[in-house]
């Protein structure tokens, strides 16, 4: 590994260090991109905290024709490793805002499911609202939000 390339290892393991979600991206149309998804989950496991959620996403579905990596290697990739999978089209705007939705899905799930004990799954718990009561406590301000 060149000196730049261990540079760009240290430095994005400090950017997903404490981050409650990940999306890691590859080219449906091109493996070794798939093969180094591979490469980013083993990272992120030995460098991030258990409560990481990551989401794996295949980039290019409307390039279909080239496609050289199965949407089933994906899905079992995703399965093996507890992630969430989806392909997307960032050329045609296919599933980007749902990639998003998807994350950010599973972050408060996480934060809000207990976790099975004994390898059973947890069941979906109800939707939390969150609402802006106002507190008790006497504002010192005149005329601001806060």
């Amino acid at each position: 590994m060149t000196s730049e390339a261990i540079r760009g290892q240290k430095l994005s393991v400090q950017y997903y260090r404490g981050a409650k979600g990940i999306i890691i991206v590859y080219d449906i149309t091109n493996a070794k991109s798939f093969e180094d998804v591979k490469k980013w989950l083993r990272s992120i496991e030995e460098n991030s905290g258990d409560d990481v959620v990551t989401v794996i996403i295949g980039n290019k579905s409307d390039m279909e024709s080239l496609r050289s990596v199965s949407i089933e290697d994906a899905k079992a990739l995703a399965k093996e490793t507890k992630s969430g999978f989806l392909e997307t089209s960032a050329k045609n705007n296919v599933n980007i805002d749902e990639a998003f939705i998807l994350l950010a899905s599973a972050i408060l799930n996480k934060m809000y499911q207990p976790q099975p004990r004994g390898g059973g799954q947890t069941e979906d718990l109800p939707s939390r609202k969150l609402s802006h009561k106002s507190s008790n406590r006497s504002r010192k301000s005149k005329g601001g939000c806060c």
